[in-house]
């Protein structure tokens, strides 16, 4: 039984589709064993007969055993979404009537419910990813400049990351002169990209490291928090240490993007951030 509950978008898996007329359709494919569920629905501002639908979905969620009664965090579900035009709105689902769930409770009964009416929520546009971009081209410059570049092996992941490399040297590498205007380089293909693997032009970050690579990585890490209206995380300082603070911001970042949050920066992070 989960005791998590999201809202993430139509494109995402989900088992149960809220469309804007309030029409529910079911997945019975979608699996039920995990400790999170999800509501999907399309990427634009709810309606009000979407937000009374996921209302009472929720209320039949635990009245049949998907649902735990009450959420692992918070009073009410859902806990989080992944669906900017659907964050606006999260404050009225949690805060239901005294009469909408009299035999399951909500939190209604913490007394935050009274006299809050359904708002008609304003579409929210698309954040604008450049500043990451920007700030992800500076460190790799910075990185380069200085002639010197980790070393990776023949499948892409970086020698200094195995515990049987012998030499330090061996972990580091020159930087080759970059082509002639005109000319070409082989371009990685998408399955380069896949399982995890690190995304051309960022670096894998974990616990221990410094250096630029991680400061630039701080600074996208405090662009998503600033963004984010649901997190009361504190903005990292851009120090170049990656220590046990930078990993649980990491960590809360990866579960906004929808990653795991395991609080490495791999290669499915940087496919989410970018």
């Amino acid at each position: 039984m989960a005791d998590e509950l999201w809202i993430v978008s139509d494109k995402d898996p989900a088992g149960w589709c809220v469309a804007p007329d309030g029409k529910v359709t079911t997945d019975d494919e979608y699996p039920l064993s995990g400790e999170r569920v999800s509501i999907s629905v399309p990427d634009a501002p709810l309606t009000e007969k979407q937000a009374y639908a996921i209302r009472g979905l929720i209320v039949d969620l635990r009245k049949d055993g998907v649902l735990e009664k009450g959420p692992a965090v918070g009073v009410q579900y859902p806990q989080r979404t992944t669906v900017d035009n659907v964050k606006q709105s999260m404050r009225f689902l949690h805060c239901w009537h005294d009469d909408c769930d009299e035999e399951w409770h909500s939190s209604a009964d913490a007394g935050v419910s009274e006299g809050l009416p359904w708002v008609k929520p304003e579409a929210v546009e698309p954040p604008d990813q450049t500043v990451h971009q920007d700030t992800l081209v500076e460190h790799a410059d910075l990185s380069e400049a200085a002639g010197r570049r980790r070393a990776r092996d023949d499948k892409g992941h970086f020698i200094a990351d195995d515990p049987d490399t012998p030499d330090v040297d061996e972990a580091w590498e020159d930087v080759p002169e970059k082509p002639a205007a005109g000319v070409t380089q082989d371009q990685p293909s998408e399955d380069s990209l896949e399982g995890g693997e690190d995304v051309p032009g960022q670096v894998v970050l974990s616990e221990g490291m410094e250096g630029v690579e991680v400061a630039a990585w701080q600074a996208v890490v405090n662009e998503v928090l600033a963004t984010d209206t649901n997190s009361e995380e504190e903005l990292l300082t851009a120090d170049g240490v990656f220590g046990p603070v930078t990993v649980n911001a990491t960590m809360t970042v990866q579960s906004i993007l929808g990653v795991s949050p395991s609080g490495v920066v791999d290669g499915d992070t940087w496919v989410a951030v970018i």
